[in-house]
């Protein structure tokens, strides 16, 4: 009775199948897995196992177990720890992201953390006189999906939250488009977004707006043409209708001499969709994401949803623009008619009496201009007025306003400008329509001549009305 009771013999038979073992004192040099046994006399049997205890017999590619040494690092793993790579590399745990958990644990305090499809949980081991670490693995692939389609649904909220809100906010068609162009190459982290609209009644395609795309990219994709011999992938999903997806830029001909280059980022995989109203193509949106975007593929779906919802808003903003361009416009020249003339005007006189600066009037009279329709035609007619409004638009400034007054008469409103400059662009623009030659049906050749005068606001008149009588 003496003898079994006695703890070296306890030890001596615990030796004999291999299992270093010792009573109240620091287990040296151990190199399984401790484990402390409470004796009934208050003392402790420390235990160096070769296997982790019961966890030996659960499955080992589900569950593992790592030993911490009071450094943090591994000294020993079992089962799915040894794959893990932040356990197998033998670097110190309180040097990596699960730093925080390890140093709980050296503290006393337990804790769990998920980390890249495992899950970790860490428990302070009590040796005598020193302290290890347990850290246990769970395989948590099912958690991985689980967040993985938790975080993809926030981001298509966000994404669909902030494009919807952008769409919402606009209704002309550049705002409108370089809104949803940012909104979206921010919320789905994109090295490159680009969107063409196309013209009214035409087969071009014009780029409204882009992020992340360099100048040189921008001038060589400013334009797309439909129906044509297609230079781009962007044009060939045009011509063809159809969305097209590649993991990688670089691994396409087209792409890798014009994605691959003109993107600031390092670009990955690309989403060209073509945007429908019926089966007629009015626009054509182009993602790129970035080359360490591992998820770029799934965002598919999210990116078809968006160019849903932005054809149908290019549709409504496009005939928004028509419709507020026939209130403004001449439909025959393009240029201001009398009503945005007289409402420009009012606006630049008011700015001019508050800034105590000049605001210039030109008026134009077409010489003759009954002859031509008379003589010629009411077709020629047309044609003598939109050359002469072509002479206009090239020599006024940016900001100044031509409009047609009515008839064969145009204003030009030249805010900020002095009676000398008014003068030189008024001289100017008479020269270049005594240039003009309208060549009749009968080949007949022709010249145009235009009268001009001129008044400046305030010198000549107190308000906008009298600036024009």
């Amino acid at each position: 009775m003496h003898k079994r009771n006695n703890p070296d013999s306890l030890l001596e038979s615990l030796a004999a199948w291999g299992i270093p073992a010792s009573v109240g004192e620091v287990l040296l040099h151990a190199k399984g897995f401790p484990l402390v046994v409470p004796l009934s006399n208050g003392q402790n049997l420390l235990l160096d196992l070769p296997e982790p205890g019961l966890l030996a017999e659960m499955n080992p590619a589900e569950v593992g177990i790592a030993v911490l040494d009071h450094l943090g690092y591994p000294i020993k793993s079992w089962g799915i720890a040894t794959s893990v790579p932040l356990l197998r590399t033998g670097q110190c745990l309180l040097e990596t992201d699960l730093a925080l958990l390890i140093q709980d644990a050296f503290r006393g305090t337990s804790g769990s953390m998920y980390h890249d499809g495992f899950r970790f949980h860490v428990s302070r081991l009590h040796l005598e006189k020193s302290f290890h670490v347990i850290v246990m693995v769970t395989d948590a692939s099912e958690e991985k999906a689980l967040r993985e389609t938790a975080d993809h649904a926030l981001l298509q909220a966000d994404t669909l939250k902030r494009v919807g809100k952008a769409l919402n906010m606009n209704q002309n068609l550049t705002p409108l488009c370089t809104a949803v162009v940012h909104e979206l190459a921010s919320a789905t982290d994109l090295a490159a977004a680009l969107l063409w609209v196309t013209e009214p009644e035409t087969q071009v395609l014009n780029l409204i707006s882009h992020v992340g795309a360099n100048r040189q990219g921008i001038q060589n994709l400013q334009t797309l043409m439909l129906g044509a011999d297609s230079s781009c992938l962007a044009e060939i999903c045009a011509d063809s209708r159809r969305s097209f997806r590649l993991n990688s830029v670089h691994e396409n001909l087209m792409t890798a001499h014009l994605e691959a280059k003109f993107c600031y980022l390092q670009p990955g995989g690309l989403f060209i969709i073509p945007l429908m109203v019926g089966d007629k193509v009015i626009g054509i949106l182009e993602l790129i994401g970035k080359a360490s975007d591992t998820k770029f593929e799934a965002k598919e779906e999210l990116f078809e949803t968006i160019a849903e919802h932005l054809s149908l808003a290019l549709n409504t903003s496009m005939m928004y623009d028509s419709v507020e361009s026939l209130a403004t416009k001449d439909p025959l020249t393009g240029i201001a008619n009398h009503r945005a003339m007289q409402e420009f005007l009012f606006r630049r006189v008011a700015e001019s009496t508050r800034t105590r600066s000049e605001v210039g009037v030109i008026m134009i009279d077409v010489d003759h201009f009954r002859m031509f329709n008379e003589e010629e035609g009411h077709d020629i007619g047309d044609l003598v007025l939109r050359k002469v409004v072509e002479v206009i638009k090239t020599n006024i400034r940016p900001y100044d306003l031509a409009a047609r007054y009515g008839g064969e008469e145009f204003t030009i409103i030249l805010p900020g400008a002095t009676a000398e400059v008014m003068h030189q662009v008024a001289d100017r623009i008479r020269a270049r329509i005594e240039e003009l030659e309208i060549v009749t049906h009968s080949g007949r050749v022709r010249h145009v001549t235009a009268s001009l005068g001129g008044e400046i606001y305030p010198d000549n008149s107190r308000d906008a009305a009298g600036l024009i009588r």
